[in-house]
């Protein structure tokens, strides 16, 4: 291949990758959901986590989902229908989590499957 085919192929490889990410953050997907940080020793029902993702109780040091209210309380819940607690996680376990979020809405996630809303 002469050096100007290769050129080519170059720019056309990142062409069509700047498309591409183009296409998925111009409104095709959500946008992930982001927590920062919180200071040290924060008590997680006061916390970004809990904010977040529902994580409000305490056990063994880690913040945790124990209850539906403080998944339901969420970013995450209101967002991308995540509103159950299961094991120490919010998850989508109805199609009623998904259907009431914003994404149901958006993008049409608004049936719950494995955890999620689809």
């Amino acid at each position: 291949m002469n050096t100007l085919a290769s050129h080519r192929l170059v720019f056309g490889s990142v062409v069509a990758l700047g498309l591409l990410v183009s296409a998925c953050s111009s409104g095709g997907y959500p946008k992930k959901v982001q927590a920062d940080s919180d200071p040290p020793n924060t008590p997680c029902e006061g916390s970004k986590a809990c904010q977040v993702w529902g994580w409000c109780s305490e056990k063994n040091g880690q913040c945790i989902a124990a209850n539906d209210e403080g998944c339901r309380s969420s970013q995450s819940c209101k967002q991308g229908g995540l509103c159950s607690v299961e094991g120490e996680r919010c998850v989508a376990k109805t199609d009623t989590d998904c259907s009431d979020s914003e994404w149901c809405d958006k993008f049409g996630f608004c049936d719950a499957e494995n955890g999620v809303c689809r």
